[in-house]
């Protein structure tokens, strides 16, 4: 395990989640990396080792995150501990992702071979960025302008602790940002508890 201490950690914090994988083939890829947040910023990485079912590979995605499968064998830690582990740490949760139905599926895949139900919610990061804003004309170039600082800022792609700091950074320009903009009681985000498919 890996875990990523960070020097100003702030109570309060949303929880993000990121998995790399073995492909984006659905029905036949699986987790290779997850990481996530807690509330006071810290971050938490975890190579997964294979289970015996999985059998997919994709050199294109072994060239992105730098992971080989050898290493997963190697360094990876069980289906089982990985998913117990994040039942414990976040049970009851709900956690914000980018990877929309992708990072749902791989989280299923984790927790289906790891033989127990996951205990807590996963969420589209979009759904924090109030509905209103999402209409201004200017809102999507803007949003770009973060998402690209945001990324500058947390470092590397492709791996999911970096990721999860990037998603933590983004969160918190935009926050900033929307406070600058609008109504800051228009920026508190209410979590909708509807797990993703």
């Amino acid at each position: 395990m890996q875990e990523v201490m960070e020097e100003e950690a702030t109570d309060g914090l949303p929880q993000f989640l990121d998995l790399e994988a073995s492909s984006l083939r659905f029905g036949v890829s699986y987790p290779t990396e997850v990481a996530w947040s807690d509330e006071a910023g810290h971050i938490y990485s975890y190579l997964i080792k294979p289970d015996p079912r999985w059998t997919d590979w994709s050199r294109s995605a072994e060239a992105i995150t730098g992971l080989s499968r050898e290493q997963l064998f190697r360094e990876g830690h069980p289906v089982h501990l990985v998913a117990t582990t994040m039942n414990h740490q976040l049970a009851g949760r709900v956690l914000y992702c980018d990877g929309g139905a992708h990072d749902a599926f791989w989280l299923r895949r984790l927790f289906e071979a790891a033989g127990t139900p996951c205990r807590f919610l996963l969420e589209d990061i979009s759904r924090m960025v109030p509905s209103t804003v999402m209409g201004w004309p200017d809102w999507p170039a803007h949003l770009q302008g973060l998402i690209r600082d945001s990324r500058l800022a947390a470092g590397q792609a492709h791996r999911a602790a970096p990721d999860v700091a990037y998603l933590r950074e983004l969160y918190r320009r935009v926050r900033e940002s929307l406070e600058q903009m609008t109504d800051p009681t228009l920026t508190s985000y209410s979590p909708r508890r509807a797990q993703l498919r």
